[in-house]
């Protein structure tokens, strides 16, 4: 799942009855996009580009808001070159330098993504959004500590920020600490999450804590709230005992061969948790392994399967054994 959350901003222009027509499409781009019609923020960002009478800043703004509108099209190599567009016009152009690194994340440039949230850090030093997006990038590089630094960070330049509750949770818990993640995971939980895999992830941290409640507490969270029917509905009916792991393996098999890959992805790690939890430890090292050789890099459950595994290996070379 991509429940790892990504933020990433357009914005809105200053009037200028000296460039009308060019800064009238650029805002019915602008105001389209905040509506959700990314298409028609397209049209008319480009007819706003195309016009030839935006100032460099202004135009540096409509690539900028034509690059959101891409990205959420999920066409992210044209969201890119707009972002780049955007920075080309306007070297100190914060929010594009954090929208581009945005993409580049969607697209598993972890590495590219960082520069750029470095970059829109150094211009705006408080830009909370860039520290959640490189915090992101830099769980997927199994980073944990430096991404729990820049959550925190996030955390305190906007407390409101839902996502970097949600994300330092994650890479907490691929530190071992689950204590703190289930703190994280009950403030993203309460604040606006409503997604079936975050609850997962809270029982996850809560069972691994110690938390005597936390299958009762599982169970009352996901009633009437995920469908049992769902994908969602049968990871989490296999740790409350509703679903066998024969009928789970069945439930993954999609007709779409991404969907199926990432189902997979989604399977294999939290079998890996079922039969962690049931103290199984090969059976668990064996799930994780397929969970990262289906190469979904950037799931959440990719990075906590090499997260486990690393922590496996670590207890089995305590214990005088080497992994295979």
């Amino acid at each position: 799942m991509k429940t790892i959350i990504l933020t990433l901003g357009i914005l809105t222009m200053a009037s200028s009855a000296a460039l009308a027509d060019g800064l009238s499409d650029a805002k019915r781009g602008f105001a389209a996009a905040q509506a959700g019609n990314y298409d028609e923020a397209v049209y008319f960002s480009s007819l706003a580009i195309h016009s030839g009478e935006l100032k460099p800043k202004t135009l540096s703004i409509a690539y900028n808001n034509r690059g959101f509108s891409q990205d959420r099209l999920g066409r992210g190599d044209r969201a890119l070159r707009d972002y780049s567009l955007a920075i080309q016009v306007d070297p100190n152009f914060a929010v594009a330098f954090n929208n581009r690194g945005y993409a580049l994340n969607e697209l598993g440039e972890y590495r590219l993504a960082l520069s750029d949230f470095d970059r829109a850090i150094k211009i705006r030093p408080e830009y909370a959004d860039a520290f959640n997006n490189r915090g992101i990038a830099r769980t997927h590089l199994g980073a944990n500590q430096f991404a729990i630094a820049d959550y925190t960070r996030a955390i305190e330049l906007k407390p409101n920020l839902y996502q970097a509750y949600n994300n330092r949770g994650y890479a907490r818990f691929n530190e071992g600490e689950f204590d703190a993640a289930a703190r994280d995971l009950k403030v993203s939980l309460e604040r606006r999450s409503t997604n079936g895999f975050t609850m997962l992830w809270y029982y996850l941290a809560r069972h691994r804590a110690g938390a005597a409640d936390a299958e009762a507490d599982l169970r009352r969270q996901t009633s009437g709230a995920i469908d049992p029917a769902t994908w969602q509905g049968a990871v989490i009916g296999l740790f409350l005992g509703d679903v066998s792991v024969a009928e789970l393996k069945r439930a993954a098999g999609s007709d779409d061969p991404n969907v199926r890959l990432e189902q997979e992805c989604e399977l294999y790690f939290y079998l890996g948790q079922y039969h962690l939890l049931r103290g199984d430890v090969a059976a668990a090292e064996a799930a994780l392994n397929r969970a990262i050789e289906t190469g979904v890099r950037d799931f959440t459950e990719y990075a906590g399967a090499i997260a486990e595994l690393k922590r496996l290996e670590m207890t089995n070379l305590e214990n005088g054994k080497k992994l295979q």
